[in-house]
């Protein structure tokens, strides 16, 4: 175990090095006409650093007179970097440091977790998978997706222990970084209901992650509630842009993505056809199985799947939220392609060929993305298929 945390270690430090490389020189690692390589995107980290450096520089107050469409814990973590560093290069490092732990502490978890389904021999396999994918390296880099995927892992390991108030808790501060490990509040109370667990140890359960949010939302929503309503209804305006099933449909009826510059900002009938297939989809949980330990792994794969299809696809972050989950789940061969499948056609759309997302002839781009939707598909359909069926939901 401790040569492979080096191999990690290692592995991720040269990845480092070379993101470094790639920011100093201010361009793509390579790049041959459309098709470029690209250790990670500067898009993002730019935007982070540059929300921090308007708070400082203007003088404002994070979702009180300055909105922001992460969480709090993401906008002040974003600001307490800012302070420790003098440039976006010393920006993007310590942002990749602090995650650095955290993502050796995941890769632990998963691996502790799979040992008591597959034996401790076989739970290196998963472990390694994860930690060392090019889309959990690339995210790694350029988002802070690690931390959130953290508190997820480590919250289903604290719970598989009946360590259930603490689990909730950790939930709570994964999702004050990003909204979705809330989402895995659903199956996690499910299961409680299956297992006859006291209903009040439930409400208990509940009202932690409710509190521990509530007690950082408080105060901005007091201070700001204007600007605090506009920080979290930005996701909301962009429209079919960012969303999966209506992205498809967008590429091949207007032959290509428009800019988002020149997109009309507004809540459009795509996303609520996109939200309420989610909604549906999230309820069909409560006619699932979910008793038994690897049932409820299931089920929480599939409602992060569910959510990544319906609503959040075009960026690659979004792969790494159920990656863990699919992960521990994975017991055939067919898992394991669908797995390699979603990861390859995410790595071939976001860093290699998103030069090509505006243009029609050759139409690589919108293969891949036709690709990552079925494997995104396949992937739902082969846990629901593994999952019983429970025709009384409560």
């Amino acid at each position: 175990m401790k040569l492979i945390i080096a191999l990690f270690i290692i592995v991720r430090l040269i990845y480092l090095g070379i993101a470094l490389y790639e920011l100093s020189i201010g361009d793509r690692l390579i790049r041959i006409g459309y098709v470029t390589f690209s250790s990670f995107d500067v898009t993002d980290i730019g935007r982070y650093y540059l929300f921090a450096s308007h708070v400082v520089n203007w003088g404002k107050i994070a979702y009180v007179n300055l909105p922001y469409g992460y969480p709090q814990l993401a906008g002040y973590l974003f600001l307490l970097i800012h302070m420790l560093c003098e440039g976006l290069d010393s920006f993007v490092l310590l942002l990749a440091l602090l995650q650095l732990p955290l993502e050796l502490l995941s890769s632990l978890i998963i691996y502790q977790l799979a040992s008591q389904f597959v034996g401790k021999e076989k739970a290196v396999v998963p472990a390694i998978i994860y930690n060392l994918s090019p889309m959990v390296l690339y995210t790694w880099v350029a988002r802070f997706d690690c931390i959130p995927v953290f508190f997820s892992v480590a919250a289903l390991y604290l719970f598989l222990r009946k360590r259930y108030t603490l689990a909730f808790l950790f939930l709570g501060i994964g999702t004050m970084f990003k909204w979705y490990p809330a989402l895995l509040g659903v199956p996690f109370t499910w299961y409680m209901f299956q297992n006859s667990v006291p209903a009040r140890r439930i409400v208990y359960s509940l009202l932690n992650i409710v509190a521990f949010c509530g007690l950082i939302s408080l105060p901005f929503l007091i201070l700001g509630p204007e600007t605090f309503l506009r920080s979290f209804g930005r996701h909301l305006e962009k429209g079919w842009f960012y969303e999966s099933l209506w992205t498809l449909v967008g590429l091949v009826v207007m032959r290509g993505l428009p800019s988002e510059y020149f997109m009309p900002s507004q809540y459009t009938i795509y996303s609520t056809e996109s939200l309420l297939l989610q909604a549906i989809g999230c309820f069909l949980v409560f006619f699932l199985s979910c008793k038994g330990r690897k049932e409820l792994i299931g089920c929480s794969a599939y409602i992060l799947l569910v959510f990544v299809f319906f609503v959040k696809f075009f960026s690659p972050q979004y792969v790494v939220w159920f990656s863990p989950f699919l992960l521990l789940w994975v017991n055939r061969k067919l898992d394991w392609l669908t797995y390699g499948g979603i990861h390859f056609a995410v790595y071939l759309e976001y860093p290699v060929f998103w030069g090509l997302h505006n243009v029609l002839d050759p139409p690589y781009f919108f293969i891949i993305v036709a690709l990552r939707l079925i494997f995104t598909a396949v992937a739902i359909v082969l846990v629901l298929s593994s999952l019983k069926i429970r025709w009384r939901p409560l």
